[in-house]
């Protein structure tokens, strides 16, 4: 017997991920850097996402939850490869490293910045393009004339 395929996360919920690990691994005082030089000019990633809930049953902190969630941007953190192989350790993931503890090193790392991409809940690349050119477009100016004439009062 197989296992069913896994899902790819989308490509916006990873970009938020590694934007908002600052390039580090999320376990707490962690030096690994999540791209490193391997030689010269080349360089590979050291990261791999991680869910909170486990993908499967059996998996550490596995818990029931429709795909979606599962691999949601709540339900996951980046970690360097030595961090993600120790909290889903087969024999000790689950007791050293319990969910609600994955979630506090996650909103500590993300802190406000987190809590406001979760609460789009799940996002697809056209969404995600869509919110940073909202959030990225630089509003209607106050003033009138070239940018280095001097501002005029609005009344």
């Amino acid at each position: 017997m197989t296992a069913s395929p896994r899902k790819q996360i989308q490509a916006a919920t990873q970009a938020a991920l590694w934007a908002l690990s600052n390039g580090r691994c999320y376990f707490p005082l962690c030096d690994n850097p999540l791209v490193m030089q391997v030689r010269k000019g080349v360089f590979r990633k050291n990261a791999q996402i991680a869910h909170i809930h486990g993908v499967a049953p059996g998996a550490p902190r596995y818990q029931p939850l429709p795909q979606a969630e599962r691999d949601g941007f709540t339900n996951l953190l980046l970690l360097c490869y030595p961090h993600h192989g120790e909290i889903d350790d087969p024999k000790t993931g689950e007791r050293l490293y319990p969910a609600e503890l994955l979630r506090s090193w996650k909103d500590k790392r993300e802190g406000d910045n987190g809590a406001a991409l979760a609460a789009l809940g799940p996002v697809n690349e056209k969404v995600l393009n869509d919110l940073l050119v909202a959030a990225f477009t630089p509003p209607p100016s106050a003033y009138s004339g070239s940018p280095t004439s001097s501002p005029r009062p609005v009344a």
